[in-house]
């Protein structure tokens, strides 16, 4: 099991399908992606994980700010709706500021 994961869609250099081949080749049954600020390419891992036995769960990390720590802050968030308008809408800003 590997609960965190980034692909090519946030800042892994590995595609989807890459991860998920390599997870297979480790024997790993479950993995969650965990890209930042999107949930562009969970659909895609879905589909594969199902072809490879692998249960994708689906996850984001979210860029936040933790103003009494004065410090960036990633939070992880699962079993997310990758079609959920309201997440796009949150993390449009985020890769807008970042890009």
């Amino acid at each position: 099991m590997d609960l965190h994961c980034h692909t090519k869609k946030s800042d892994n250099y590995m595609e989807i399908n890459d991860i998920i081949m390599f997870a297979k080749k480790k024997g790993i049954t479950h993995l969650a992606i965990t890209d930042h600020d999107t949930t562009e390419g969970i659909e895609e891992a879905t589909q594969l994980g199902k072809k490879l036995d692998i249960e994708i769960i689906p996850g984001i990390e979210i860029s936040a700010y933790d103003y009494y720590k004065d410090r960036k802050v990633h939070v992880l968030g699962y079993f997310i709706d990758p079609n959920n308008e309201m997440v796009k809408a949150f993390c449009t800003p985020i890769n807008v500021r970042r890009n």
